[in-house]
């Protein structure tokens, strides 16, 4: 079924829309991929715009490997806001999302003593007294910035240039991270008329980062946990935000398998092909800033195991947090650091070489990051070691409490009970298996496992494009909106 620029059905006439994606950096490309992938195959034009600041240095890979097989999509690095308003309001947003963590009392320390990094020193000052702190904290000083935001006029450059561009639709996304550029084009887009819509980053994109200082349209979450801190935190209506699921794992549940023979893919790594092995994934420096000490003590516990006793590690690495493995692989021929700089799994081999390392490990462990979600979404089972000296960024953190609460995890309590766990996943023991599958199912694809979330991302991009309001599009059944 096709739908008309009226919102009618018809098998005569396709709506075709033109779509502006603004993103923060390249390197986040392969979070967007299936949606932007979903938007082009139902014919809609696109054009993209990444920041170059946060894209220099960084990973291409996903965002060349998608150009290459759709060359007719546009690419240019974004506008950025240039004129005297600049400094004031980039220092009033960060500002704003400061004083959102002095009242989020269930959240860790660790994230409002990051964001206060990112305050001008005359509020920094500020915050160092007890009645600065507690001004702050109001509420009233939140919606008081709100309100000088909502009177501050667009960037006129950024104006500019969507009126070059002439969108149906501005997409953006994360919006809400430190210094986030990629929200100036929600703001113009507003001053044009343009329908604008944010798609949410990653799992712990709405609690552990900036607040989405300008409300866009609609709010493509992934889930409910996703919209209720949306409401919470960001102050967004319920009826402007749609569950989509998340369009980052969506590869794991749609694309080709990209397992190999045990014996090559371990060759390939140094691992010995004769003796198991535990995965052991790497989060960011956000989390753990060296985490090898956690894996050298792993390995000797493990080597005192009667089921492990010789099992090697692999460790994955985060790609921003690599660093640390690097001595650690020199040192101990046991462990192997696969990849050696760490990578996310954004291209076909990229993907082959996580989804082999999960495959074939006996076991998999690691302390906090989005991996555990993909070992979930690849049907294993995934430890997770509780240690004290990470409390801030684990039991403290929302993102990670959810996952915890969740039953999805084998969750150990040091050590000891780390190797307790994996021994018992080795003897084939999976009781999480039940509540694994409900969290994917809630957490990852809320619509139905087998809808895919890129196609409701789109379908739900392109209601707003034809002019239907956020309202309605929240009460469109799933089935026909993908149907569209």
């Amino acid at each position: 079924r096709s739908v008309d620029q009226t919102g009618s059905s018809t098998s005569h006439h396709i709506f075709k829309m033109r779509v502006l994606f603004v993103g923060r950096s390249v390197y986040h490309f392969s979070y967007y991929r299936s949606a932007l992938e979903a938007l082009r195959r139902h014919g809609h034009d696109l054009e993209l715009r990444f920041d170059e600041r946060w894209s220099i240095s960084n990973s291409d890979l996903s965002l060349q490997g998608f150009l290459k097989q759709h060359p007719e999509v546009l690419l240019q690095w974004s506008e950025t806001r240039k004129d005297r308003l600049r400094k004031p309001l980039f220092a009033l947003r960060e500002l704003r999302s400061y004083t959102s963590y002095l009242r989020r009392s269930a959240q860790s320390s660790y994230y409002l003593d990051r964001w206060r990094k990112y305050l001008i020193p005359a509020f920094t000052r500020v915050d160092k007294t007890t009645p600065g702190r507690w001004l702050l904290g109001r509420k009233s000083l939140s919606d008081a910035i709100r309100g000088l935001e909502a009177i501050a006029p667009a960037a006129k450059n950024v104006v500019a240039d969507l009126r070059s561009v002439a969108p149906d639709v501005v997409l953006a996304s994360p919006a809400n991270m430190r210094f986030a550029e990629e929200i100036e084009y929600i703001k113009a887009a507003r001053h044009l008329g343009i329908p604008t819509t944010v798609l949410v980053l990653s799992w712990d994109n709405m609690s552990t980062k900036g607040l989405i200082n300008i409300r866009p349209d609609l709010l493509l979450a992934w889930n409910q946990t996703h919209a209720s801190e949306a409401v919470l935190h960001h102050g967004i209506l319920g009826d402007r935000i749609l569950l989509t699921g998340a369009p980052f794992f969506d590869k794991w549940f749609d694309s080709e398998n990209h397992a190999v023979e045990r014996t090559a893919f371990l060759r390939n790594t140094g691992l010995p092909d004769d003796k198991p092995f535990v995965l052991y994934l790497g989060s960011s420096a956000n989390i753990t800033k060296d985490e090898s000490w956690l894996v050298t003590d792993l390995i000797e516990r493990l080597s005192k195991s009667v089921t492990l006793g010789r099992a090697s590690i692999m460790a994955r690495p985060h790609p921003a947090n690599a660093r640390p493995f690097a001595e650690l692989a020199q040192s101990d021929q046991r462990v192997v650091v696969w990849p050696p700089n760490g990578q996310l799994p954004e291209s076909d081999s990229m993907q082959a070489d996580f989804q082999n390392s999960v495959q074939h490990a006996t076991a998999v462990v690691g302390i906090n990051t989005t991996a555990m979600i993909d070992t979930l979404a690849l049907g294993h089972p995934c430890v997770a070691i509780i240690i004290d000296q990470y409390e801030k960024t684990q039991m403290r953190a929302e993102h990670f409490r959810h996952l915890f609460k969740s039953g999805a995890l084998n969750v150990a309590r040091g050590m000891n009970d780390a190797v307790a766990q994996l021994e018992a996943i080795a003897s084939g023991d999976d009781n999480c298996a039940e509540a694994r599958l409900a969290f994917l199912s809630k957490f990852v694809r809320p619509q139905g496992m087998d809808v895919n979330a890129g196609e409701m991302v789109a379908a739900a991009v392109a209601e707003l494009g034809r002019g239907t309001k956020a309202t309605n599009v929240c009460t469109i059944p799933v089935k026909q909106l993908i149907g569209a």
